[in-house]
């Protein structure tokens, strides 16, 4: 008997489990097919997000980031900046602990190309 207690206990888990990542996946689908008004050739926030996900794994895999980077990771943060006339699109990955906190990838609004990486944002 407490093997079937068990056993339904930890089916109960993975179903709840299985019922949040669908949730996550629906909202997180919802939430990005917006039908963006962006002039051709301008990069929008979710093409910048893949972008710097690519650069991020870059990061870490050649490991000029550490492992807290992957395992402590806690947001990520688009948002468009302006400097004088150069307009950006920049990403922050935010981590819950350790110096520094965040790394900050930055590509032209533009034509979408990489501007840089670093950790203060600036």
């Amino acid at each position: 008997m407490k093997d079937s207690n068990v056993l339904g206990d930890l089916m109960k888990r993975y179903a709840a489990a299985g019922i949040l990542i669908l949730v996550l996946l629906i909202s997180a689908t919802v939430a990005l097919s917006h039908g963006g008004k962006h002039s051709a050739g301008e990069l929008t926030h979710l093409q910048a997000l893949k972008k710097s996900i690519g650069l991020y794994e870059r990061l870490l895999n050649s490991e000029k980031l550490d492992q807290s980077w992957e395992h402590n990771l806690a947001r990520v943060d688009v948002s468009n900046r302006q400097k004088g006339s150069k307009k950006e699109i920049v990403v922050a990955f935010q981590r819950t602990e350790g110096e520094p906190l965040a790394v900050y990838i930055f590509f032209d609004a533009v034509d979408g190309k990489y501007s840089g990486s670093n950790f203060t944002g600036k």
